[in-house]
């Protein structure tokens, strides 16, 4: 591995290279794509480099660098995407990456930010590199200041040991108290790696004001990660002597490997997050009271249009029983420790109340050479830098996710595989052709999901991640040409549990459902049953989920295997991928009984020897667990998904009364419960002889679905067996011309 070089030159007394923090870019490479898509098609991917510059002179300096003789605007503007976004005193400066969208005022309140660095303070340039070429014999850097100039040689090497994730948490319990970081160091090579220390640096109050200062006696304690041995990760904490305000901070960590000692920065800001459940775009059904308690019943806590809505004028007591958080907050609102109330208006919103903004829609969608598409949303989420919340944008394709890479604080995508609106090109997946998953109009494989999260979890370390899933949301039923009930809807139950899992499992810290209203949760009951099912799961361990990090994941037997990993336990997951299309959907063979399965755990989860299996009837131990080195290995039979905990030794008694606690929050049953479902039908202005009937729906019994169902039987099912064979056989030519 090559290291990026010093700064030589006159200014080299003035300003000094404190380390440079490599990210390599990546995509999965399984990702269909339409040939023309130019940003998809790059395969050559570079790195983002962060390289922070302080200031040892005595005096304020404002710099501007280059790169191979070329400012980071300049390589922006290039037409073979070589640079997709920079935070540079050059690109600070160019108002033409805030212009406005038609019909928006996103950037009526930006600042541009500073380009001076204070005496003693650092500044931190970054370059998103999209084409590897320019990193190949190392990038020329040079700065200049005051008539003085210096240069460096950049290199944008493979980082074997690096810092993958900074999760903040609060002593106190409250969101708006962060006063612990939890730490990860990666060591991915063949030798130790000791981490020698940690030190921290405080942010400015306001977020244009661009550099960081020493702020060492912040710390209160160090669990230091000590001694990383090779190929193994291992996490510390940072403690502090008080509650952090909310603003941007550095951390820089002193690592010695392989006899040299250098510094990785990383950028963070302190964010309590929590394991969240969306229902999506459903903020106009919280004016009933019915479909509040349903929802928060089936494990959902947050909706996207909340903000504004009469939820937070009801009692604390109702509050409380159904929580619902903000998805979306308004940059134009205020927030504290405490919801305020003024003449029956909220004034203030409680920061616990609060999931994340959503300030930049899906950037994805009109990414162009014209519209500097990840600058605009780079500059646009500046102005959240000191926000005590989450920014959150929304991407969509994952062979160009590498164009956004390290921008949001919890980035997440939205890619449904069935039935749905699609940016890739489901019938270009050739290669699942010969394992009968294949795709036409309808479709993409299901463990696609999991492709999209793995790269976007790679792409925006040391951050967590979110992930939409498909929900019970009656996408085009009529397209379901068959008889049998159960698969009248669109996604179906296994359908909609596999891509879940998938996300989950792959390192979403939370999901959102795309989109659970009440039409839908009064129409797509099997649905709405099987999503009850999967939320239940999911929130007797969300503790843990908030603070999962993926380590490591294998196909195997066409099963999806994931570890991920905690401070003190491990999240185990099993997908079983033993699916066909068939009537064009998705179908499950079936359970395949006495499977082993064998996961790779970190070392230094040696303490942690109990594992328990969480399903929607409880919690069970897992008996005849094998641990050998450090491999896990168990035996079982899997129905469609397995969730796995492996902890210490109370772990069973733990989540055995969190589920406990889980089963009392289902209190109003509309699945279950006939009166509770009539009184969510009446609420929304249905009932039996007038129920709701979603747009794409056809009743079933009427000529044109008895004529689709014989076309099906005769024309279009074996079209597709046809079309299946046919891509089998090409594969291998077309594929490489693709």
């Amino acid at each position: 591995m090559r290291f990026s070089t010093a700064l030589t030159g006159e200014l080299a007394d003035s300003l000094e290279i404190a380390g440079v923090t490599v990210m390599p870019l990546t995509k999965s490479g399984h990702i269909a794509y339409e040939p023309k898509d130019s940003y998809s098609k790059k395969t050559d991917l570079g790195a983002l480099l962060h390289i922070y510059i302080r200031n040892i002179s005595g005096r304020d300096i404002s710099p501007q660098v280059t790169f191979n003789g070329k400012t980071a605007g300049e390589l922006i503007d290039l037409a073979d995407n070589t640079v997709s976004w920079a935070n540079t005193p050059d690109t600070r400066a160019n108002r033409k990456y805030d212009k406005e969208r038609p019909n928006a005022d996103e950037f009526k309140n930006f600042i541009p930010l500073t380009t001076h660095i204070p005496a003693g303070a650092v500044d931190c340039y970054s370059i998103n590199i999209c084409d590897a070429k320019l990193l190949y014999g190392g990038i020329d850097f040079a700065v200049t200041a005051d008539g003085k100039s210096a240069s460096a040689k950049l290199y944008g090497d493979y980082p074997y040991v690096s810092v993958s994730r900074l999760m903040w948490r609060s002593t106190t319990g409250r969101r708006c108290y962060p006063d612990e970081v939890l730490y990860y160091i990666d060591n991915r090579s063949s030798t130790e790696a000791v981490v020698n220390s940690v030190r921290f640096y405080d942010g400015t109050d306001a977020y244009s004001l661009h550099y960081w200062n020493e702020a060492d006696e912040k710390i209160a304690s160090i669990n230091n990660a000590g001694p990383v041995a090779a190929k193994q990760p291992a996490c510390g904490t940072v403690r502090f002597r008080q509650p952090l305000a909310f603003k941007e901070y550095l951390v820089e960590f002193s690592i010695t490997h392989n006899g040299r000692t250098y510094s990785i920065f990383q950028k963070t800001r302190p964010l309590v997050h929590s394991f969240d459940i969306s229902v999506g775009w459903a903020g106009g059904d919280l004016k009933n009271e019915s479909y509040i308690k349903a929802v928060s019943s089936m494990h959902f806590n947050t909706v996207i249009g909340a903000f504004g809505s009469d939820y937070y004028l009801r009692s604390a007591e109702f509050r409380q029983q159904y929580p619902i958080k903000i998805f979306g907050y308004n940059e134009g609102g205020r927030v504290g420790p405490e919801m305020q109330i003024e003449n029956g208006v909220v004034t203030v919103y409680a920061l616990d109340d609060i999931h994340a903004a959503l300030p930049f829609g899906e950037p994805q969608l009109n990414d162009n050479a014209e519209n500097f598409q990840p600058m605009r949303v780079f500059n646009k989420l500046l102005m959240y830098r000191n926000a005590p919340y989450a920014t959150n944008i929304t991407l969509s394709h994952e062979p160009s996710f590498y164009r956004y890479a390290g921008l949001s604080d919890l980035n997440h995508y939205d890619a449904y595989r069935v039935v749905a609106p699609f940016s890739d090109a489901w019938y270009l997946y050739f290669g699942y052709a010969s394992r009968e998953k294949y795709a036409t109009y309808w479709g993409a494989p299901l463990e696609t999901t999991g492709d999209y999260m793995r790269t976007l979890a790679k792409l925006n370390e040391p951050n967590p991640v979110a992930a939409w899933t498909q929900g019970a949301n009656t996408w085009s039923g009529v397209k379901r040409f068959t008889k049998d009930p159960q698969y009248y809807y669109s996604p179906n139950p296994f359908e909609l549990r596999i891509q879940a899992y998938e996300n989950v499992a792959n390192g979403a810290a939370s999901l959102y459902w795309f989109n659970i209203n009440t039409g839908d949760l009064l129409f797509h009951r099997p649905g709405a049953r099987e999503t009850l099912y999967v939320n239940r799961e999911l929130s007797v361990v969300k503790d843990y989920l908030a603070h999962q990090v993926p380590y490591f994941y294998q196909r195997a037997n066409n099963y999806d295997l994931n570890l991920n990993m905690g401070s003190d336990y491990a999240l185990l997951y099993v997908t079983d991928l033993n699916y066909a299309a068939k009537d064009s959907m998705y179908q499950y063979k079936g359970v395949r009984p006495g499977q082993r399965f064998t996961f790779e755990v970190p070392a230094y989860l040696s303490a942690a020897r109990s594992v328990v299996k969480v399903t929607k009837d409880g919690v069970a131990p897992v008996s005849g667990v094998a641990f050998e080195g450090n491999k896990l290995t168990l035996t079982d039979s899997v129905d469609a998904t397995a969730l796995y905990v492996l902890g210490g030794a109370d772990i069973y008694d733990v989540l055995s009364a969190k589920y406990g606690e889980v089963i009392a929050r289902e209190t109003f049953n509309i699945l279950d419960n006939e009166s509770d479902y009539r009184q969510l039908q009446a609420d929304a202005g249905y009932s039996d002889a007038n129920p709701y009937v979603p747009d794409t729906y056809i009743e079933q019994s009427t000529p044109q679905i008895q004529l689709a169902y014989a076309l099906a039987g005769f024309v279009i099912h074996p079209l597709e067996k046809m079309l299946t064979v046919l891509a089998a056989l090409v594969y291998r030519i077309g594929r490489p011309l693709l």
